[in-house]
């Protein structure tokens, strides 16, 4: 009977480590997913901001382009049609980089929000 007293001892002790151990990896487990969402949301918010500022300055391209057109239609004599058609390609090319920034922070706040379903969903399961 002493003997197995001691083998379920034994089996209680490795059952209670076990647990133990069991309760600390879910633990760091959780902290590490903390840190990756907490990352994840840092990482989308910077995307956001730096995509916003690239929109901004498209923006600005975009008028000063505009504004240059509209100094050189000014200064040109006689020669309304060319003046014309240049403000007119100035004008499509500053809509073409408000466009393209446009979708430059579109995919960047796409991405950033997969990027945090992404990390989401590795937590969540």
């Amino acid at each position: 009977m002493g003997f197995m007293d001691k083998v379920k001892g034994y089996f209680g002790k490795a059952t209670e480590v076990a647990g133990d151990a069991a309760e600390k990896a879910k633990d760091v487990a959780a902290d590490a997913a903390e840190k990756a969402k907490d990352v994840a949301g840092d990482a989308a918010e910077k995307a956001k901001e730096a995509a916003g500022k690239a929109k901004d300055v498209a923006g600005d391209v975009a008028d000063k382009a505009k504004d240059v057109v509209e100094d050189v239609k000014d200064k040109v004599d006689g020669d309304d049609d060319a003046a014309s058609d240049a403000a007119d390609a100035a004008s499509d090319a500053a809509d073409a980089v408000s466009d393209t920034a446009d979708a430059v922070a579109d995919k960047a706040a796409d991405a950033a929000s997969a990027a945090t379903d992404a990390v989401d969903d590795a937590t969540n399961n």
